[in-house]
C-alpha cells in the first residue's frame, strides 16, 4: 500500500513529510508539543508577574516583546496538534507569520539594549565588588569592636582598682572584681544592691548631690573621700570618681565610677595625726592637743559654764636628772601618767606641755573644786613612793598653779594666769598649790 491510498482512506491529513501514522507515534506527537506548548505559554504568564513585581526594571518592552514571540511559538505547537486532523493550514501559517514577526522584533528591540544590558551587567558587578569591600571593612570594624570591647571588659575586670557601670537609679550594672574583692561580695550579689544600700548615711547627702549636679549639667565629673559598708559590717574608707555618660542627643545614660580603697591611708593619716598629738615618753596628749582641747571647752565654757586648769611643774627634777641620770628621770615623767591618770574623771585632759611641765583640763569645774583636785593630786605625788631601777627611793613633789576660766576669755589669758600661779608655787617653796582668779591675788595653799 502506498502513502496516497493511506492518507486517502484514513483519517489523518496528508503532510509535507513522510510519516508513518502508527498510534503510539501520532500519541507521542501529540502528548510532546502540547508540553512544549504549556511550557511556552508559563513563560509569558511568569515573565509579567515579574514585571509587575518589578516596575523599577529597564527591559520592560524586551519583556513583552519576547513574551509575544514565546507565545506565539506555543501557538504554533498547539495548530500543529489540530492540523493532523483538521486542515488549518491558513492558521499555521499565520501563526507562523506571527511568529516570525514576533521573533524579528525581538532580535531588532535586543541588539539596540546590548550595550545598555552590558552596563548594567558591569556596574552590577561593580557594585557586587563594592558591597564585598563595604563588607569586609564593615567585618573587620565589628572584629575590631569586638576585640576593643573584649580589651574593655578584660581592663576593667583586671583592673587594681574598682570599676562600676551605675544605673541612674543607682543600681549597680557591671562591677569588676576589685570592687567584689574589697566589699566582700559574690559579683551577682553587688548587682542586686544599689550604691545607696552600700554607702555610710553621713556621706550619702553629699554624693547625691554631686549626682544631682552631674544630671543637671553643672559638673562633668565629681570626687570624693566616703565610706562604703563592706560586707560584714566594718566601715571601708573609698575615693570615688564618678563621670556621667550620655548619647548622642545628650540624654543620661549611666554613671561610670572609679573605686579606690584608700582605708589604710586613711589610718595612716589619722596615725600620723595621733602620733602629732601625743607625747612619745608618756603617750599623754601634747602640748598641742592639750591648747586645741582647751580652747574648744574654754570657748563653750563661756556660754555659760567653767573650766578648771591646773598647771603642774615637778620640783627640784633637774637634780634626778643629774644625780640619777635621764633614765630616771624617764621614768619619773612616765609614771605621772599612772599616777595622776586614776584620779581624774573619764571627762578630764592630763597632758605633758613639755620638760617636767604638765596640764589639767577639768570642765565643768568651778574654781573650789579644781583647788580641791590639785590638793589630792600634790599629795598623791607627795606620797606615790617613786624607785628607780636600781631601787632607791625617789623623792618626787609638784608646784600646782590653779585657776578657771570666767566669762568670754581668751585661752592665752587663762594660761597666762595659771602659768603666773604656778611661778607663785614654786616662789612659795614648792610642793603647794597657788590659786589665782581673773583679777585676783594668788592665794596659796602650803602643805
Amino acid at each position: 500500500m502506498d502513502m496516497s491510498s493511506l492518507v486517502s482512506g484514513g483519517a489523518f491529513q496528508p503532510h509535507g513529510y513522510c510519516l508513518a501514522w502508527d498510534p503510539f507515534l501520532v500519541g507521542a506527537d501529540v502528548i510532546a508539543s502540547a508540553l512544549i506548548a504549556l511550557a511556552y505559554f508559563s513563560i509569558p504568564l511568569t515573565l509579567t508577574v515579574f514585571v509587575r513585581r518589578n516596575p523599577t526594571l529597564h527591559f520592560n518592552g524586551l519583556f513583552a516583546m519576547f513574551s509575544l514571540f514565546i507565545f506565539a511559538c506555543g501557538a504554533g505547537h498547539v495548530v500543529d496538534i489540530f492540523s493532523l486532523w483538521i486542515p488549518v493550514y491558513r492558521l499555521e501559517l499565520s501563526v507562523k507569520a506571527i511568529t516570525a514577526a514576533a521573533s524579528v522584533a525581538t532580535a531588532l528591540t535586543m541588539w539596540p539594549l546590548l550595550p545598555k544590558a552590558t552596563a548594567l551587567l558591569r556596574e552590577y558587578h561593580d557594585t557586587a565588588a563594592s558591597l564585598r569591600r563595604v563588607n569586609a571593612e564593615l567585618q573587620a570594624s565589628h572584629d575590631a569592636l569586638i576585640e576593643s570591647n573584649e580589651r574593655f571588659r578584660l581592663t576593667l575586670q583586671n583592673a587594681p582598682i574598682g570599676f562600676a557601670h551605675v544605673a541612674l537609679d543607682g543600681s549597680f550594672l557591671s562591677v569588676n572584681s576589685s570592687l567584689c574583692e574589697m566589699l566582700g561580695y559574690a559579683e551577682g550579689q553587688l548587682l542586686m544592691k544599689t550604691f545607696q544600700d552600700i554607702t555610710h548615711p553621713d556621706d550619702l547627702d553629699q554624693d547625691l548631690a554631686y549626682v544631682a549636679q552631674l544630671l543637671g549639667g553643672e559638673r562633668i565629673s565629681y570626687r570624693m573621700q566616703k565610706r562604703y559598708f563592706h560586707r560584714f559590717g566594718h566601715i571601708v574608707y573609698i575615693q570615688l570618681d564618678v563621670s556621667l555618660v550620655r548619647s548622642a542627643d545628650g540624654r543620661p545614660l549611666h554613671f561610670i565610677s572609679q573605686i579606690q580603697d584608700i582605708t589604710r591611708r586613711i589610718e595612716q593619716e589619722r596615725a600620723l595625726e595621733q602620733r602629732a598629738l601625743t607625747d612619745d615618753l608618756t603617750g599623754l596628749p601634747n602640748r598641742r592637743a592639750f591648747l586645741d582641747a582647751a580652747a574648744r571647752l574654754i570657748a563653750q565654757a563661756g556660754r555659760g559654764g567653767s573650766v578648771g586648769l591646773l598647771m603642774i611643774d615637778l620640783d627640784h627634777f633637774k637634780d634626778i636628772n643629774d644625780t640619777r641620770g635621764h633614765a630616771s628621770g624617764d621614768q619619773v615623767l612616765r609614771a605621772m601618767k599612772d599616777i595622776v591618770g586614776p584620779m581624774l574623771r573619764a571627762s578630764d585632759l592630763f597632758a605633758r606641755l613639755g620638760g617636767e611641765e604638765f596640764a589639767v583640763l577639768l570642765p565643768n569645774s568651778s574654781m573650789l573644786h579644781a583647788r580641791e583636785v590639785a590638793e589630792r593630786l600634790r599629795r598623791t605625788i607627795e606620797t606615790a613612793g617613786l624607785r628607780s631601777a636600781d631601787g632607791r627611793a625617789v623623792p618626787l613633789t609638784a608646784s600646782f598653779g590653779v585657776t578657771a576660766s570666767e566669762g568670754k576669755e581668751s585661752i592665752e589669758a587663762i594660761f597666762e594666769r595659771a602659768d603666773r600661779a604656778m611661778y607663785g608655787a614654786k616662789r612659795a617653796g614648792r610642793n603647794c598649790v597657788v590659786v589665782e582668779a581673773a583679777g585676783d591675788t594668788p592665794a596659796t595653799s602650803i602643805a
